[in-house]
C-alpha cells in the first residue's frame, strides 16, 4: 500500500507497520513495533475499543482525525480500522488500521482558499461592477460594486444568468451572441464594449456600457468577465452641455426679429420735430 497501515493486536500494540507508515510518522520499524497506536492516533485506540464492544469487523466510513509524529508535530489524517478473525499466523484477532496523509491535501486547499480570497478582494477593490460568467451566461463571480449598483446580495447574484440585469431586448441578444460565439467562435459582444439598458432588482432601467473579455480555463471550457460603466451620469451631463450651448446660442446668435415688409427692423434716434 502506497498509504500508512498498522497491524494492530486487541490491546492496540503494533505487530507490523509498512514503509509508507515509517516514512510519515518518523519512527523506525523497530520502534513501532510494540509500540502502542494510542501513542501516535489516540482516535484508532478509540475505534478498536468500539470495534472490540460492538463485535463489528470494521467502521462504516472513514473519519479525518489527527496524529502525531516522533518529533510531536501533528498530521492530519482520514483513518480507517478493520478486523481480521483469520489473520495467517496469529491466533488472535488482528486489526488493520489504514491512513492517509492529509497534510498536502489541506496545504493545497489552504492554499487555494488563499488565492480565492485574493482574487475576491482584487476584483471588490473595483469601483465599477464585474461579474465572471461561464460559457452558459450562468454568474460564477461578482463584485462588491455590482452589488450596490444593481440592489441584488452576491448570493441572489451567483448561479443565476447574466440576463438578470439586462431589459427584455437586450437579455435575449446578448444569450444569442454568446451562445453563437461558444459554438461558432464568431465574435460579436467578446472583446467590445457596447451600450445597453441594465435593470436592477427593483425594475428601474439605467443606461450602462458592457466590455467582456474571454478567459480560457484549464479544462477547455471558456467563462467571460463583463465590466459595467454606469452611464447615467455621462448622459445627465451631456444633456446639461447642449441645454447651456442652447442658451449660449439663443443669447449671442439671436436673429433680429424683420417688420412687415421683411426688412429688419433698426433702433434709430427720433427725428427732431
Amino acid at each position: 500500500s502506497l498509504d500508512p497501515m498498522f497491524s494492530l493486536y486487541e490491546n492496540g500494540v503494533i505487530g507490523v507497520a509498512n514503509a509508507p507508515a515509517v516514512h510519515l510518522f518518523g519512527y523506525s520499524h523497530a520502534e513501532l513495533v510494540g509500540k502502542n497506536i494510542a501513542s501516535i492516533c489516540p482516535t484508532a485506540r478509540e475505534v478498536q475499543n468500539v470495534l472490540n464492544f460492538v463485535n463489528a469487523p470494521s467502521i462504516n466510513k472513514q473519519q479525518t482525525t489527527t496524529a502525531m509524529d516522533k518529533s510531536g508535530r501533528k498530521v492530519s489524517i482520514k483513518l480507517g480500522l478493520s478486523l481480521n478473525q483469520t489473520f495467517a499466523g496469529s491466533e488472535d484477532p488482528v486489526y488493520f488500521a489504514h491512513m492517509k496523509d492529509l497534510t498536502t491535501l489541506e496545504e493545497q486547499k489552504s492554499q487555494i482558499d488563499h488565492k480565492d480570497t485574493l482574487c475576491q478582494a482584487m476584483i471588490n477593490a473595483s469601483f465599477d461592477p464585474m461579474f465572471g460568467i461561464d460559457q452558459r451566461g450562468k454568474i460564477i463571480v461578482v463584485n462588491k460594486a455590482a452589488c450596490q449598483a444593481f440592489g441584488y446580495a452576491q448570493e441572489e447574484f451567483l448561479d443565476n444568468n447574466i440576463s438578470m440585469i439586462c431589459n427584455e431586448s437586450d437579455a435575449r441578444a446578448h444569450g444569442r451572441y454568446l451562445h453563437r460565439y461558444v459554438r461558432t467562435g464568431e465574435k460579436r459582444v467578446i472583446g467590445q464594449k457596447r451600450s445597453l439598458v441594465a435593470r436592477r432588482k427593483d425594475g428601474t432601467e439605467f443606461p450602462i456600457e458592457l466590455g467582456v473579455s474571454e478567459v480560457c480555463l484549464s479544462n477547455g471550457e471558456k467563462m467571460f468577465c463583463g465590466y459595467v460603466r454606469d452611464r447615467t451620469q455621462e448622459q445627465l451631463d451631456k444633456k446639461m452641455l447642449r441645454r447651456k450651448e442652447a442658451v449660449i446660442q439663443d443669447k449671442f446668435f439671436q436673429t433680429e426679429p424683420k417688420d412687415a415688409r421683411g426688412a429688419m427692423k433698426r433702433n434709430s434716434p427720433r427725428r427732431m420735430q
